[in-house]
């Protein structure tokens, strides 16, 4: 048997170890997990996830969901590029809650629903499209809708995601997985503060 080989291994792992302690270690800047997906679908009674400070990010699936707000309402745009035709929201929906501070702003985005037509949109009363405050569909085909706003401090607002199209049978998919990525700023309500 010939040593030579494995001497010559046991050198090349060797360097190759004491190269890797000699970097620094690897860090990674994770964003805290604020929504956390409580069930693959949500309602009113039960929602997707809560949202709890910027930046997050969660993952959902509206695919078996129900269809709770088939359509919003038509106003001027702010909510819906297609308010002026009937039903304009057919597909299932997951719905976020959240409730943000003082001095907020807020960007709210849909990524990695490739495979599907999403839209999003926020309701100040769950399951009133009435009360829709900003929305937009997947404009283009962008596949990747996206919405910034201010919201009223202390208020619980609804973010939806749901489609244009049903579940099957529409031009396009109206269902199926997601990232809900937020970003801007989420402030904390101080309700008491004492000096001692």
């Amino acid at each position: 048997m010939n040593a030579t080989p494995l001497l010559l291994s046991a050198v090349l792992v060797s360097a190759f170890a004491a190269n890797a302690q000699a970097r620094s270690p690897l860090t990674s800047v994770v964003p805290s997990v604020s929504p956390v997906t409580v069930v693959p679908t949500g309602s009113c009674a039960s929602p997707t996830g809560e949202i709890t400070g910027s930046p997050s990010s969660g993952s959902g699936n509206t695919s078996g969901g129900a269809n709770n707000v088939p359509g919003l309402p038509d106003t001027g745009g702010l909510c819906d590029e297609y308010a002026w035709e009937p039903d304009n929201r057919d597909g299932p929906e997951d719905i976020w809650v959240f409730t943000p501070g003082a001095s907020n702003n807020l960007t709210f985005s849909i990524s990695g629903a490739d495979s599907w037509d999403p839209a999003i949109y926020i309701l100040e009363t769950c399951g009133d499209a009435n009360s829709c405050v900003i929305g937009t569909d997947d404009v283009g085909g962008q596949r990747t809708p996206t919405v910034t706003s201010s919201f009223t401090p202390g208020q619980t607002y609804y973010f939806y995601v749901d489609s244009y199209y049903p579940p099957t049978g529409g031009d396009e998919p109206g269902a199926g997985p997601y990232t809900l990525n937020v970003s801007g700023t989420f402030p904390v309500s101080l309700t008491e503060f004492t000096i001692d």
